[in-house]
């Protein structure tokens, strides 16, 4: 819902209990009814995610590579950011491919306190990404899906300390 929209995802779920919510006897829906209603309601440029999410196992490989800021005129703060990001998709017996990547993630900045000063979410289509954002406060650290929402190998390594 976060990336779809909770709206579109509701709107979805409203639709399957008034289809089938009343059904007291068998047979009952099974999963791929839950798909299709997702599937129509996705956009064309978000419908990875229903593969990813039911169809596949996903893992990513993302991590920020180097964050530097300098101190604007105006007391803001301008951030470079360059993360490196993969997505792996693994069979049942653990096999894992490299998988194509055209994923909405979100980079970040977070202040002195832990407290985040950005998210902003990007189309991310390569492995090698650099950005420029300004922030209103000192940052501390900035990376690649900073919240933790994809399910990373090494997530610790995803936000890093942003140099002066």
């Amino acid at each position: 819902q976060d990336i779809v929209g909770e709206d579109r995802i509701n709107a979805a779920l409203r639709q399957l209990l008034a289809e089938h919510g009343s059904r007291l006897q068998g047979p009952y829906p099974g999963v791929t009814v839950l798909v299709d209603a997702l599937r129509k309601v996705v956009a064309p440029d978000q419908a990875y995610l229903i593969d990813d999410l039911f169809n596949h196992i996903v893992l990513y490989e993302n991590h920020a590579v180097s964050a530097t800021s300098r101190k604007l005129a105006d007391g803001r703060y301008e951030v470079n950011l360059a993360v490196s990001a993969a997505k792996v998709r693994a069979s049942e017996q653990g096999e894992e491919h490299d998988a194509p990547l055209r994923d909405y993630i979100d980079i970040g900045v977070d202040g002195d306190d832990g407290a985040p000063l950005l998210r902003e979410r990007h189309l991310i289509d390569r492995k090698d990404n650099r950005y420029t954002v300004i922030v209103n406060a000192r940052p501390r650290k900035a990376g690649i899906d900073p919240d933790h929402q994809l399910i990373d190998r090494k997530p610790d390594d995803n936000m890093i300390a942003v140099e002066f």
